[in-house]
């Protein structure tokens, strides 16, 4: 399953007046592309239960250290599909890969970090 294809909720860019909840969960994953996968992320304990409590299938753990990977990975009990988010580079992404129970591992240092490579082309016409 593609990253890109997944509508991602994230905390931060809820207002205040929209509170993350089963509500909002129900209403953005049956919005206009009820056929795409929805993907909640989530920081702590107390997200992970309400994100869970709401139904979503699939959580980003975000920044979370391998030790609390592991822990949310124990928490969910195979309710969702986990995704490791954020902080992973390419020093440690095989220590998150190795973790039992988790499903995806994103490294965001391939797309923001790469260097860029400056080519061209030259084209001659034939005779």
């Amino acid at each position: 399953m593609e990253s890109a294809r997944i509508q991602k909720i994230t905390r931060r860019w809820l207002t205040l007046a929209f509170h993350f909840s089963a509500f909002f969960l129900s209403f953005t994953a049956h919005a206009a592309r009820p056929d795409l996968p929805l993907a909640v992320e989530v920081r702590n304990d107390a997200e992970i239960d309400e994100a869970l409590a709401a139904g979503a299938p699939r959580l980003l753990l975000d920044n979370m250290t391998p030790e609390q990977i592991a822990a949310a990975v124990a928490r969910v009990g195979g309710r969702a599909e986990l995704e490791a988010s954020g902080g992973v580079t390419a020093d440690t992404v095989v220590v998150y890969a190795t973790i039992k129970g988790l499903d995806y591992v994103s490294l965001g240092a391939l797309t923001h970090s790469a260097p860029s490579l400056d080519l061209s082309m030259l084209l001659e016409v034939s005779p």
